[in-house]
């Protein structure tokens, strides 16, 4: 009983892959699935190595912060001021900067 349904699937898969069942040989494309394939690796360029690593065109922004803080506990109370000391080391012109800052995250009117 076990052959009768055996014998269509196989039919099945031959009619269905036929590239396989040809022995790849009419133009059928393999693809390599190893682990130990050459890794597709992009081009080179300034900024990045073909690896992925820093290049002699590879820059960073640079940001120092200074924050001063006050903690009341008896009017339950956090104060401060910070300053922000941010260098620009892109080749590119940088216009403004763009700070998001939540105030009073956990007040009780607030929306988060």
């Amino acid at each position: 009983m076990f052959r009768t349904h055996l014998a269509p699937l196989c039919l099945l898969l031959t009619v269905l892959s036929p590239g396989v069942a040809a022995g790849q040989g009419r133009g059928a494309t393999v693809v390599d699935s190893s682990p130990f394939r050459p890794l597709a690796l992009p081009t080179p360029n300034a900024v990045r190595n073909a690896a992925g690593r820093p290049a002699t065109g590879y820059w960073q922004q640079h940001v120092d912060y200074r924050i001063v803080a006050t903690l009341d506990v008896a009017r339950n109370r956090l104060s401060g001021h910070e300053t922000i000391h941010y260098v620009n080391k892109s080749p590119d012109r940088l216009p403004y900067l763009w700070l998001f800052v939540e105030q009073n995250l956990c007040a009780t009117e607030s929306v988060t």
